[in-house]
């Protein structure tokens, strides 16, 4: 095989591996422009992930996040204007993995969220499936930490 149909398969390989971590998940989305919830929701739905919302607003997030019948949250880091630092920190209380989605840079998350998962709109679907990986591992060596500390 030539050297392009190796590194093809490896993509693909990777994608698909990608893909198998992250299906299922339900994935709680907090994201105030309709356009792009939507199309979250829709890179969600390619990779098998059950999209919880969209929440457009800080209300419906709280509901939602209260309800907790989610495995990981998208969080808008500008939700119409609101500070999501509350949401931030109702997420991690219980001990939910998120990551913040924003069109701006990391000066615009939470100042205490600042080290927070991140992705930058726009983004592809497996820059998307590479986060979701990114928090439940992170997630995982958090907890691991924790009870090591014990």
């Amino acid at each position: 095989r030539s050297a392009r149909a190796v590194e093809d398969a490896r993509v693909l390989d990777r994608a698909s591996a990608s893909a198998n971590v992250v299906a299922g998940k339900r994935v709680l989305v907090v994201e105030d422009e309709i356009v792009i919830a939507l199309d979250i929701v829709d890179k969600l739905d390619e990779r098998g992930c059950k999209a919880v919302g969209p929440a457009a607003t800080f209300d419906e997030a709280q509901r939602l996040i209260d309800q907790g019948e989610f495995d990981c949250a998208l969080l808008d880091a500008n939700l119409a204007g609101q500070p999501v630092d509350q949401l931030a920190a109702a997420l991690t209380q219980s001990n939910t993995p998120f990551a913040f989605v924003t069109g701006y840079g990391r000066e615009a998350l939470p100042l205490a969220f600042r080290d927070a998962p991140m992705i930058a709109k726009p983004f592809s679907p497996q820059q998307l499936t590479d986060l979701i990986e990114l928090i439940f591992t992170r997630n995982e060596d958090t907890v691991a930490l924790r009870q090591a500390k014990r």
